[in-house]
Order: structure tokens, then C-alpha cells, then sequence
């Protein structure tokens, strides 16, 4: 399962630096560890890139909108109310709910598409247990693990992380 999603995940990353290869203009390249650490500058990098000028207050205002703290009580709010779905659901339709909970718990198809909270359009399992920290799971795979990662995805992990030893440290022993 592990290797499944990264095989998919992977490989949606190689289609993007196609794409961004062929047409530089085209794609914003953002590294999840970049935005979280400066989310101000990766706010005004894509303002820039659609050509949306934006006021200093316009970036504060979408910045405080964006963390963790401020999505994840409407996350919570749609998490409960799937939870009360799929307990309905289940009274009246166990095998339907059965259904249900396999397609979410795969993360992945139209059930994960239709349970997306309405306004931020984030998925009800969106904020984890981390609460978005970088770089958390390095600390839960054990070094075989980890290990099999970096060998199994050579060419993704040198052009996303490059020679940076520091990649694996906190990896379990």
C-alpha cells in the first residue's frame, strides 16, 4: 500500500516537471517545505505568477486564513459530519457504508473527491495528527524503510532533495 501511493504520487511528480520543463511559464513550482517555512513570500510567488497584485494586508489576511490552526476546525466540523453520515448510513445501508469507508480508506477515487469540506475544499483527512509539520516522516519509517524509498525512487529523491544527507536523519534505527 506504502509503494502503491508512492508509485502514483511519484509519478504525478515527473508528469509535473514535464510540464514544467516544456512550458517554465506555465507551472509555479512550490516545495511544500519552502511554503510552510515562508508562506508570505509563497503567497506574493503566486500572486505573481497569475498577475494578481497584492497589498501587504491582502497576503496577511490570506496568510492567517491558510494555516493549520484556521482550516482545521472546519475540517474537524466536516470530519464530524461524515462521521454522522456514514453512522446513518450504516442503520440504513451497512453494506453501502461498508462501500463507503473501503473508498476513503483508500484515499483516493470520487469518495474522496465528494467529501471535501465546501468552502477550503479540503479532504476530511487533510490535517494529520502533525498538523502539517515537514519533514514527520522521516521520524516514522524505520531506517529499512526509509532506505527502500531512496533506492526505489533514486531519480525522484536526487532532483527533490538532491545530496542532502539531513533527509533521513530521524529515521527509526
Amino acid at each position: 500500500m506504502l509503494y502503491e501511493g508512492l508509485d502514483r504520487s511519484v509519478g504525478w511528480y515527473w508528469e509535473m516537471r514535464a510540464i514544467q520543463d516544456a512550458h517554465p511559464d506555465a507551472v509555479l513550482w512550490q516545495e511544500y517545505a519552502e511554503v510552510i517555512g515562508d508562506l508570505p513570500k509563497s503567497v506574493g510567488a503566486l500572486a505573481r505568477f497569475v498577475d494578481v497584485p497584492l497589498l501587504g494586508s491582502v497576503v496577511d489576511e490570506i496568510v492567517s486564513s491558510c494555516t493549520v490552526e484556521a482550516v482545521k476546525p472546519q475540517v474537524d466540523a466536516h470530519k464530524r459530519d461524515l462521521q454522522q453520515l456514514i453512522k446513518s448510513l450504516r442503520k440504513r445501508e451497512p453494506r453501502l457504508a461498508g462501500q463507503l469507508l473501503q473508498q476513503l480508506g483508500r484515499g483516493r477515487d470520487r469518495a474522496e473527491m465528494m467529501f471535501r469540506e465546501a468552502r477550503t475544499l479540503l479532504s476530511y483527512n487533510h490535517i494529520s495528527p502533525f498538523k502539517g509539520a515537514v519533514g514527520i516522516w522521516k521520524a516514522h519509517l524505520d531506517a529499512e524503510t526509509a532506505q527502500t524509498i531512496v533506492t526505489r525512487y533514486g531519480d525522484w529523491y536526487q532532483d527533490a532533495y538532491g545530496d542532502r544527507p539531513d533527509v533521513l536523519e530521524g529515521s527509526e534505527s
